[in-house]
C-alpha cells in the first residue's frame, strides 16, 4: 500500500493519508462497539472476562480473519451485520460458504462410509406372511 502512494502528487497524497485515517477511525469504532457489544451480551459478570465471552471473541475473530471469508468481512463493514447480530450468529452463520460446501461433503462422507459399513435388517410384513431380510448396503450402491 506505501508504494501506492510514491506516484502521487503532494495533495494527493494529503487527501489520500486523510481516507486512510478516517477509514481507520471508521474500523476502530466498528471494531469498539462489537466487543462492547459481545461484552455485555455474553459476560455474567461485568468485573471478569466471562468463558462465553472469550469463546465467542476466538470464534468471531477466526472467522473474520479466515482469508476466503471476505464476504463475513464486507458484511460487517459494510453495516450489513450488525454487532447484536454478530453476537446471536453461530458458527455455521458464520463460515464462508466454501468452508460450508467442504464441511458438508465432508458429512456426507462420513455418513456414507458409516452406512455403507452397517449391515442393515429389513422387515417387511402383510397379514400373512413376514419377511426377514437382511441386505448389505454395499450390495445396493
Amino acid at each position: 500500500m506505501a508504494g501506492s502512494h510514491l506516484h502521487l502528487s503532494e495533495p494527493e497524497r494529503v487527501i489520500a493519508l486523510k481516507d486512510t485515517r478516517e477509514n481507520y477511525k471508521e474500523a476502530e469504532t466498528l471494531a469498539l462497539s462489537i466487543e462492547a457489544t459481545l461484552w455485555f451480551a455474553l459476560s455474567k459478570n461485568k468485573t471478569r472476562i466471562d468463558p462465553n465471552y472469550s469463546m465467542k471473541t476466538r470464534e468471531l475473530l477466526g472467522f473474520m480473519m479466515d482469508d476466503s471469508n471476505y464476504e463475513l468481512r464486507l458484511s460487517i463493514l459494510s453495516g450489513e451485520r450488525k454487532p447484536e447480530d454478530l453476537c446471536k450468529a453461530s458458527g455455521k452463520d458464520l463460515i464462508s460458504k466454501g468452508m460450508t460446501e467442504k464441511l458438508e461433503k465432508k458429512e456426507m462422507n462420513t455418513l456414507k462410509q458409516s452406512l455403507l459399513s452397517d449391515e442393515v435388517k429389513i422387515i417387511a410384513k402383510s397379514h400373512k406372511v413376514k419377511w426377514n431380510l437382511e441386505i448389505l448396503l454395499t450390495s445396493i450402491s
